[in-house]
């Protein structure tokens, strides 16, 4: 029957809902069925120990000071509605059993599930999510600021329900995407949280409502998630098979030496590589219970780049920028440290179809002639011929960078560059993470060629994220995870307003009226088709003004586990796996699976259901 009625609701998102509904989407729902790729009998119990670099300062996932534990959001505190990984652009009943949006996106109504509790037995009320809108919107990141601030009034209906109105953007229409992007709410407590100062880290636990709760707690060292016993939502179809083990202990390892240092010695069960080299390298060969997984993704990759802050004027020049980009040899880079494994990024968006690609299609192409006359008549007949890239051949760049940055006013004498002021080109690349140490020494080699001084400084964690927040820095390697999904965050990455705003997610400080217009169209767009060649054109501008220097990403998935204490459903291309989530504990009685020692991708499908019986 289920089946039935979200069949029948898969409908585009712009049609009236006479009535609540319990599934929404914006666009197209997908066709296969919610979570078909989760073992919905996998056993509960047993204990789960992972690993991650670096530290934390916080319990709370919304503090704009501090950094908070990994996972601690999404395990602890449940949406309004639950996102598929599969449908990105679908939704499914969590917290709120239905919606019901207003034909033109003014409006959103919440219907709360009356079994919906949070993790001390207080029932979660429209009341409570009303002030969690307020609170962060007030306190909050400024992304909740940017999304809540679009809120006009609420309006209790009664204990479990709570209609939300929404005021028109400027150019005087609803944002289509807005009601989705307040479904992913996490309700915090009223009673429990109103006193609370988000503007500063807080070192207690705040009250949940989701599968775990913080148990022993190291702070910036160690956490430990409990199962929630009788948690309420356990039966929902979105939580089937997920949520198994009755606890995840999260070790936090000064570095990755000594990460993998445990998990040979067996004090973890599994690690997740992002090194290609030390995969190669460092990974134990002779230990048959420890099997190593490596395929490709067809997923959302991260790309790294080192962003420029556009604040500072050393940067404001785009001869300058695109100097700087030629500048960096990722051939030679990527062939001695990382022995040709990773991938050079020229889109925001690579491994997905949201990657601009080739020259400008038509649809694409009328969109940035509107804003023709704002771009430098070079950069548009480059962006208009094809796919955003850096030549191969590093003398002839290194040789194209002096000229630019010979035109741009700079002064080279006796092996120093000046700036057209008379000061030093010397730059500050920022870093926290020790191993993007070796990357950054090779780049300064590179520009010492051409008179400019790199200084690279490592710095703690804290220090790092304050520095961060208040734009303190030249440079830093900045990770973009954008989703299949993308919508409202594309203006906050790019707006105006956000550039001045402490904490942004306008990392850059960009300041740029032809991304901020690009950008305000993704999350307005009627039809996938449209909001596809607004990204493209978003990301084929914003790669041709050259306000980072593409580092590397990589779509291999590369975990190594011990099939004694662990086991997982089927890894697919398009979701990859999620061991917090997915994953459950081998008994003792069970016989061990994925025993492997080198299993490829393509004969995972075959291999997963002979031994789980699927």
């Amino acid at each position: 029957m289920l089946l039935k009625l979200l069949t029948a609701l898969s409908i585009v998102f712009s049609v009236v809902h006479c009535e609540p509904v319990s599934y929404v989407s914006r666009f197209k729902k997908d066709e296969k069925s919610l979570m078909n790729y989760i073992n919905k009998n996998a056993p509960k119990g047993g204990l789960l120990r992972l690993s991650a670099i670096g530290t934390f300062s916080t319990l709370n996932p919304h503090s704009v000071l501090g950094a908070s534990p990994y996972a601690l959001r999404t395990m602890c505190f449940d949406s309004l509605m639950y996102r598929s990984p599969k449908e990105p652009f679908s939704f499914y009943p969590m917290i709120c059993e239905k919606v019901d949006i207003a034909k033109d996106f003014s409006s959103i109504t919440f219907f709360i599930n009356p079994k919906a509790i949070f993790h001390n037995g207080d029932p979660i009320t429209a009341k409570d999510v009303q002030f969690t809108f307020e609170k962060l919107r007030d306190e909050g990141l400024p992304s909740y600021k940017q999304f809540y601030g679009s809120i006009e009034k609420f309006e209790i209906i009664n204990d479990k329900v709570l209609k939300v109105t929404l005021s028109k953007r400027g150019d005087g229409v609803y944002d289509p995407e807005l009601p989705l992007v307040l479904c992913l709410l996490r309700p915090l407590p009223e009673k429990y949280t109103k006193d609370i100062d988000f503007m500063n880290a807080y070192q207690k636990n705040l009250i949940g409502s989701g599968p775990y709760k913080v148990g022993h707690m190291i702070l910036g060292q160690k956490i430990v998630y409990e199962r929630v016993k009788n948690y309420w939502a356990a039966d929902l179809e979105c939580n089937q098979g997920q949520n198994n083990f009755d606890a995840i202990d999260i070790t936090y390892f000064k570095n990755p030496i000594t990460e993998l240092q445990a998990l040979i010695n067996g004090d973890i069960d599994i690690i997740f590589e992002t090194d290609p080299m030390r995969w190669q390298e460092s990974y134990p060969q002779n230990q048959p219970s420890l099997i190593k997984i490596n395929m490709e993704h067809q997923r959302p990759v991260s790309v790294k780049t080192i962003i420029m802050n556009m604040t500072k004027d050393t940067f404001r020049d785009i001869k300058v920028r695109k100097a700087l980009c030629l500048a960096f040899d990722f051939d030679a880079m990527n062939r001695i440290i990382f022995k040709g494994q990773m991938k050079q990024p020229l889109s925001l968006f690579e491994n997905t179809s949201l990657a601009h690609k080739g020259p400008m299609s038509s649809k694409e192409e009328t969109i940035l002639k509107k804003n023709k006359s704002y771009i430098d008549p070079t950069v548009w007949q480059d962006m208009q011929a094809g796919s955003f890239s850096i030549p191969k051949d590093h003398k002839d760049n290194l040789k194209e960078a002096a000229k630019l940055l010979k035109e741009a006013g700079c002064v080279f004498n006796n092996g120093v560059l000046y700036q057209k002021d008379g000061s030093v080109f010397s730059i500050e690349l920022m870093i926290k993470d020790p191993r993007f140490e070796k990357i950054c020494l090779f780049y300064k080699q590179s520009l010492k060629k051409i008179g400019i001084d790199l200084k690279v400084r490592l710095i703690d964690q804290n220090q790092y994220e304050t520095r961060v927040v208040e734009r303190d820095f030249d440079m830093i390697i900045h990770t973009w995870l954008n989703s299949l999904s993308p919508g409202n965050e594309q203006v906050y990455y790019f707006s105006r307003a956000s550039a001045d705003m402490k904490g942004s997610s306008n990392y850059i400080g960009l300041k740029d009226a032809v991304a901020e217009e690009l950008a305000q169209h993704v999350p307005t767009a009627q039809t996938y088709e449209d909001l596809t060649t607004y990204i493209h054109a978003l990301d084929r501008y914003v790669m041709y003004q050259y306000l980072q220097i593409p580092l590397s990403y990589d779509n291999e998935f590369r975990a190594a586990y011990y099939n004694q204490k662990i086991a997982f459903p089927p890894i697919t291309k398009n979701v990859g796996l999620d061991s917090m989530r997915y994953a459950w504990a081998v008994q003792s009685s069970t016989t061990p699976v994925h025993n492997d020692t080198q299993q490829k991708s393509c004969s995972w499908w075959g291999r997963f259901k002979k031994i789980l019986g699927f």
